[in-house]
């Protein structure tokens, strides 16, 4: 297996585990897998892309330079709403964390990652009505609209790859899809509580995600709790 299967397997496993479930051997027995495996091939993209969503995760940030949106590549009507620049919005953001222009980015764009979610925005994302390369084809895409020239952004991309995220992330994986495996599994053998258990420990681990220029896999962690012991 690839570092990522095992990872995935890894996680799975452990979130069995949590439940009193047997754990999973792999995931490539698509014809007679176990409910076990079913459940979790059902479940781990969900709890995945879950929990990515809910922080900005230090492994998961990068600077890009946002290219510019010119009326000929709109139908419709190039409308800023207000704003002096259009710039494309890449399907490979998850989301926008900050836009910034030339000087931020060559000498201080990494203050941008401990923005907080409550500051005034300087810039909305809409969608426009692209046009094709052949003029006849189009397609809805997002669109980040804002004041600045030749505008930057700090952005959070979308990944599929657990072995690439850090621990904090993976822990949290673990208790999120602990807590939706609980109910199709055991159903009405779910001990009492153990679902709210699992998301209030989620939270706990949520709040100390990293949002800082750390090495990636490194993160400091405080008492382990036994629902998110894992190999990695």
């Amino acid at each position: 297996m690839t570092p990522a299967e095992t990872a995935r397997l890894d996680i799975c496993n452990v979130a069995l585990t949590n439940i009193g479930s047997k754990p999973i051997s792999s995931f490539r027995d698509d014809l007679n897998g176990s409910d076990n495996q079913n459940m979790c091939k059902l479940h781990y993209d969900k709890a995945f892309h879950s929990v990515l969503g809910e922080a900005n995760w230090s492994f998961g940030l990068i600077p890009v330079t946002l290219p510019i949106v010119t009326p000929s590549m709109v139908r419709g009507g190039f409308h800023l709403d207000g704003w002096k620049n259009m710039y494309e919005y890449h399907d490979h953001f998850l989301k926008v964390i900050s836009v910034y222009g030339k000087i931020d980015n060559e000498y201080q764009h990494q203050r941008h990652i401990n923005e907080s979610s409550h500051n005034q925005r300087n810039y909305t994302v809409q969608q426009r009505l692209f046009i094709d390369g052949t003029g006849t084809n189009t397609h809805h895409q997002s669109v980040i609209l804002c004041d600045i020239e030749d505008a930057f952004a700090l952005v959070l991309s979308k990944t599929t790859d657990i072995s690439k995220t850090n621990g904090t992330f993976r822990d949290c994986v673990i208790l999120k899809l602990s807590s939706y495996l609980a109910l199709p599994l055991l159903g009405t053998q779910t001990p009492l509580n153990l679902i709210a258990q699992f998301n209030a420990l989620y939270k706990q681990y949520l709040s100390k995600a990293w949002i800082e220029d750390v090495p990636n896999h490194y993160v400091p962690k405080a008492k382990e709790s036994s629902f998110i012991t894992c190999r990695y």
